[in-house]
């Protein structure tokens, strides 16, 4: 059952979204706990604003401050894709926004719709001379405390602006089997941005609803966690005027996320509709937890997937797709794996990450059995894999 502080925070949301009015007689029943919520969503400068607006008192200096800071956050990361695309332009480099620099101008301001950092799809044989471009020419960095198998991390000199550069939009051994073979291709349907030049691409409407579902299903049962703006991402997409809404139900048909979609749609209709929750257990999970989870989330979301045998056994024994990009030899030598797996588990610790592996494989020991069966429970009801 909702909190008042829930209640009251999803009244912000629908004004800030939708416009409408806060109910009449509004106030916040315990402003700590509204920031606490909002924080872990990244949404406080949105709350910020809908209090500002009707002219209740905020009374915490963290909510003004992170509503200043979003819109210079968005300013920036506007400023770096405008250099990006002249630098990509001059040098032939075809690329394609993804995610928040897109979907915010779904928002009714830009600076509503904050992200984390600048992802981009690049052609997989231009991937290396772009990022070598971003280095010589505008000074970007490596971040090599943030590197991950389908795409580099590298962050600007002046802002520190994160950008992710993808050659992949899903890999094969972090996602769904369809959405890898879905959207291996997805070059060959990508359409010319009307925003950009001759080198900025886009997704088709129908590519861009899909890639928005499937990449909130693979965070879902990764990481345990579900991010707030990615509902109302989903909201905001449904209401684009010339959506292909056939291309759509076709391209969920095709990765498997019917009953997901319709799950997770559900939920963010009731909220922008003022209705009560379809499945209470959904909506807590949401509510009470963070935009990509906590490290106790994580591993228990995985262990009532696999079990926890079959977690434990995931995070020491990687699969030969995952440890092929770690380990290149085994493209020629696939018979070495098990020597690889001991050589790997040498590496983890030399790298001081064992007490990481340790205490997840401890959590899975130490998980509540009826909290791995509500997890199971969310799961079944999401369709999750």
């Amino acid at each position: 059952m909702r909190t008042p502080v829930q209640e009251a925070f999803l009244s912000i949301i629908r004004y800030e979204i939708a416009g409408t009015p806060l109910p009449e007689g509004f106030s916040v029943p315990d402003m700590d706990t509204l920031l606490e919520l909002s924080e872990r969503q990244d949404v406080t400068h949105m709350v910020c604003d809908a209090l500002l607006k009707n002219g209740i008192p905020c009374g915490n200096n963290i909510l003004t401050s992170r509503y200043y800071a979003a819109i210079w956050r968005v300013e920036q990361m506007d400023h770096e894709m405008a250099c990006m695309s002249d630098l990509f332009e001059k040098h032939g480099i075809d690329f394609i926004p993804l995610k928040g620099s897109v979907l915010r101008g779904l928002y009714p301001q830009r600076w509503m719709r904050t992200s984390s950092d600048i992802d981009i799809l690049l052609r997989a044989e231009q991937e290396k001379e772009a990022e070598e471009l971003l280095v010589k020419e505008l000074g970007y960095e490596y971040d090599t405390k943030h590197e991950y198998i389908h795409h580099g991390t590298l962050f600007s000199p002046v802002n520190h602006v994160h950008v992710e550069p993808h050659w992949t939009l899903f890999h094969d051994t972090h996602s769904r089997s369809s959405c890898f073979e879905v959207f291996d291709k997805i070059w060959d349907r990508a359409v010319p941005d009307p925003a950009g030049s001759g080198h900025r691409y886009a997704l088709s409407d129908a590519d861009a609803y899909t890639y928005l579902v499937a990449h909130m299903e693979k965070h879902f049962h990764q990481s345990g966690g579900c991010s707030i703006k990615g509902l109302l991402d989903l909201w905001l997409m449904d209401r684009i005027p010339d959506a292909d809404i056939e291309g759509r139900k076709r391209m969920i048909r095709e990765v498997e996320l019917s009953r997901f979609e319709d799950r997770i749609k559900d939920l963010i209709y009731c909220w922008m509709e003022g209705r009560n929750a379809e499945n209470e257990q959904l909506e807590q999970f949401v509510l009470q937890g963070t935009l990509f989870g906590t490290a106790r989330s994580i591993t228990e979301m995985q262990a009532a997937r696999k079990g926890r045998l079959g977690y434990m056994a995931s995070r020491i024994f990687l699969p030969l797709s995952q440890m092929k990009l770690l380990y290149p030899v085994l493209d020629k030598h696939p018979l070495l794996l098990p020597v690889m797996w001991i050589r790997r588990l040498g590496k983890v610790a030399g790298k001081n990450d064992r007490r990481r592996i340790e205490e997840q494989i401890k959590t899975t020991i130490d998980a509540d059995k009826e909290d791995l069966r509500r997890l199971r429970e969310l799961g079944d009801y999401l369709g999750l894999e």
